[in-house]
């Protein structure tokens, strides 16, 4: 799919490959691969986090806030905040025993509340301070891109080769049985919800580095395009299979997606009607029926 969309686009616009359009692609990148990369961390273990774009333009607002007076310690305390609501949505999800998309639809609402309180609903001027060099460049590539690929390279190692990684894909398998042989599913399960605020952060980063101003809904819109984006890449939504690098796949087709839609001239308020019908669609074609014999 990724071969067949450059191809595509390529001959629709021939300066696609060129070097000012991939500088483009990479620009893009990396916030959508944080936020995909959170949102696989939960589908992985058989749940979804509705909330993870509200948490980054959450997290957005609250560093255009403390940046400017803390620098490096602000955007560290911000991450530490939204991996910790990651976290309460997980110990929410389980202490409650109420499914993962209603207690996410529900923080949804209450992080895009309180980012618009905070920020009295007007978007904020950014003085990114160390976040600004995530847009520089080494040898013409965003190091936000870099940044973002050393990130993956690191957690496709721990998801690999690390007992954390073997839990949360047994959790996602099966949980029940992964609880009778002996792991803590409901500290998995939290972890696993944690991490995605850890993307949800540091997204948030990127963004303002990015953009240089943050608004309480710049990344919800990212929402449909970071779940896509999991779910094209091969991660079942079920849970228990797929990957970084499956996800790394589906982030560039989402990518390369997004700047075809501009080429073709696709209006953007349309674009979130695509990505809608490309996640339905994806996870119907893909779903493993054996293992739901009953779709509720």
């Amino acid at each position: 799919m990724l071969v067949a969309l450059v191809a595509g686009v390529s001959l629709l616009e021939p300066s696609f490959l060129k070097a000012a359009s991939l500088r483009t692609l990479a620009e893009q990148f990396p916030l959508i691969f944080m936020l995909s990369m959170g949102q696989m961390t939960v589908i992985l273990l058989g749940r979804i986090d509705l909330a993870n774009a509200a948490v980054t333009s959450f997290a957005a607002i609250l560093m255009a806030k403390w940046a400017p007076d803390l620098g490096t310690f602000g955007i560290v305390a911000v991450i530490a905040i939204t991996s910790g609501i990651g976290a309460l949505h997980g110990w929410l999800h389980m202490r409650a025993q109420v499914a993962s998309f209603m207690i996410t639809l529900g923080g949804l609402g209450v992080w895009s509340g309180l980012a618009l309180f905070i920020s009295e609903g007007r978007s904020l001027s950014v003085d990114p301070g160390v976040a600004s060099r995530l847009f520089d460049r080494t040898l013409g590539i965003p190091n936000a891109a870099i940044a973002a690929v050393v990130v993956a390279v690191g957690y496709a190692y721990l998801l690999a080769n690390c007992t954390f990684g073997r839990r949360l894909f047994a959790v996602g398998n099966g949980q029940r049985p992964a609880s009778l042989s002996g792991v803590n599913a409901d500290r998995i399960v939290l972890i696993g919800f944690a991490i995605s605020g850890f993307f949800s952060g540091l997204a948030g980063t990127v963004l303002i580095a990015w953009l240089e101003i943050a608004s309480p809904t710049t990344a919800n819109s990212l929402l449909l395009p970071a779940i896509a984006a999991v779910i094209l890449g091969g991660t079942a939504i079920t849970g228990g299979v797929g990957g970084v690098g499956r996800t790394l796949i589906g982030t560039l087709i989402v990518a390369v997606l997004r700047v075809g839609l501009d080429v073709a001239g696709v209006e953007t308020s349309i674009q979130p009607v695509i990505f809608g019908m490309l996640a339905i669609v994806s996870v119907a074609v893909t779903i493993d029926r054996s293992r739901l014999p009953v779709i509720k």
